[in-house]
């Protein structure tokens, strides 16, 4: 996997990208995107970024049932963006959270269990963090953690 190639990185212009590319599913109400207000600029490597959401929401999507609701919304901080991707799925057993990360585990009967750990990475690469919130018996969320001043 390449090292990131980092220049500025707008956030509208990300959350516009995954908006368009799950058009079908923001139109059937699957997809919520949720923007903060105000404009945030990051250093990424933008196509690592949208690769990294784009298997985070196509793993919730696969996910939720019929009927079903995946969120991706955003916050900022001073020092920090935090992305979030959520679904109402039937959710993780503490077993499944342990190995989420590790390259060939999967949930799922096909796929070859690299996304998660791609995501991993890429967030790494970028100086920043992932954590998984799968409690109760529904619904996992996913939270990317990044800074927003440019590390050395």
């Amino acid at each position: 996997f390449p090292p990131p190639r980092l220049a500025p990185c707008r956030l509208s212009s990300l959350l516009a990208d995954l908006e368009t590319l799950y058009g079908r599913d923001v139109a059937e109400g699957r997809l919520v995107v949720s923007r903060p207000v105000g404009e945030v600029t990051f250093s990424a490597d933008a196509g690592q970024m949208r690769q990294a959401f784009v298997n985070l929401v196509k793993n919730a999507l696969e996910a939720v049932e019929a009927g079903g609701l995946v969120t991706l919304s955003a916050a900022f901080e001073p020092d920090a963006l935090t992305l979030a991707v959520a679904d109402t799925g039937p959710g993780l057993s503490a077993e499944q959270r342990a190995h989420l990360f590790v390259p060939g585990f999967t949930t799922k009967t096909r796929g070859s269990g690299l996304g998660l750990t791609i995501v991993e990475r890429i967030v790494s690469e970028h100086h920043g963090t992932i954590a998984v919130d799968a409690g109760g018996e529904r619904g996992t969320t996913f939270r990317i953690r990044l800074p927003l001043e440019p590390r050395a």
